[in-house]
């Protein structure tokens, strides 16, 4: 451990809801004095985890790979343990290459990863990120991306924990840039899918139709803001759901997504790159989306018709053929 920690990150702790918060302006400074390193950050990651495993209730074991720390309740066997770290290092390598020129890597340390066994402890823990802003809602797991970003979640089962876990960790790897929720999650839900071998929840003719029925106005500039992912009614579902169907859309023409999330800001919901790059503002853009969408649908509709009737009346001359033949074959008998 390095020694030019001593004193120092104790003297940085704060208890809060039984858990000891770290002062991570104060140890940032400190630590720019020392001169930043990798090496110094992952110490600090192991002096706040060990703080953390011994303020959990019940016991704890911790894991570690090349890229990741892993806080883990012993209830969880050993080789889930190992799994789960095997999964986020494939996962990292993935979301690095799917989402080139968006997703990065950057800073010191390794990814913290908190898995809690008990539910009741998630959320105690997770309680201190959301005392000043946001209101705290269900959740498996959640990115909290204030002073060391890190994730915590609970964990029922390995297939439902990479699910989470892909969702949480490109989150970690777009922290690096100011984007609106909507496109933070909308990329998030579309990695999960990837990872997790799951597909998207199709806009269909229902859920186009909630879409309708649910959206106007007012609630647009929820969506913008991101206010309408911490709804407590279907707005929410729909929220993540049209973040995910729009990121899904646009990304088909991947540098200009590219180009768009890169200057996109959360300050203005992305309406400024919307009209840099797609010349349309959010209104439009989004709008535009369902009227393609549903364009492409009818399209491929009438091709199909069109087909099937190309099929069946060629069907209809082979059989009109086949028996004229047969007629006169018998009549040169």
């Amino acid at each position: 451990m390095n020694s030019r920690l001593n004193g120092f990150f104790e003297d940085c702790l704060e208890v809060r809801d039984g858990f000891s918060r770290v002062d991570w302006e104060s140890l940032n400074n400190y630590t720019n004095k020392l001169g930043d390193s990798d090496e110094l950050w992952c110490d600090i990651a192991r002096l706040w985890v060990s703080q953390l495993m011994s303020e959990v209730r019940g016991d704890c074991v911790q894991f570690e790979s090349s890229n990741f720390l892993l806080v883990s309740s012993d209830s969880i066997s050993e080789d889930d343990n190992k799994s789960i770290l095997s999964f986020l290092e494939a996962a990292r390598r993935q979301i690095l290459s799917v989402l080139s020129g968006i997703a990065l890597d950057e800073g010191y340390g390794k990814h913290v990863v908190l898995l809690f066994a008990d539910s009741d402890e998630y959320y105690r823990y997770i309680a201190d990120f959301y005392q000043e802003s946001a209101t705290m809602t269900y959740s498996a797991g959640v990115y909290l991306n204030r002073g060391y970003g890190h994730f915590a979640m609970t964990y029922l089962y390995m297939d439902e924990a990479e699910a989470t876990l892909g969702h949480e960790l490109t989150h970690a790897l777009l922290s690096h840039l100011p984007i609106p929720t909507w496109i933070n999650e909308g990329l998030a839900v579309g990695m999960e899918n990837l990872l997790s071998h799951s597909e998207h929840t199709a806009m269909d003719a229902n859920m186009e139709s909630q879409h309708q029925k649910f959206w106007n106005a007012s609630r647009f500039k929820e969506f913008y803001s991101g206010e309408s992912f911490s709804r407590t009614d279907k707005g929410q579902e729909l929220s993540y759901h049209l973040g995910e169907f729009a990121v899904n859309t646009l990304s088909k023409d991947y540098e200009s997504f590219t180009q768009f999330v890169n200057l996109a800001n959360f300050k203005d919901g992305g309406e400024s790159a919307a009209k840099e790059v797609y010349g349309n503002g959010l209104d439009d853009l989004i709008t535009n989306l369902f009227v393609n969408e549903d364009a492409e649908t009818k399209v491929n509709s009438q091709l199909n018709v069109v087909n099937k009737k190309m099929i069946f009346t060629s069907l209809g001359i082979l059989v009109f053929l086949t028996f004229f033949m047969v007629v006169l074959i018998f009549q040169n008998q």
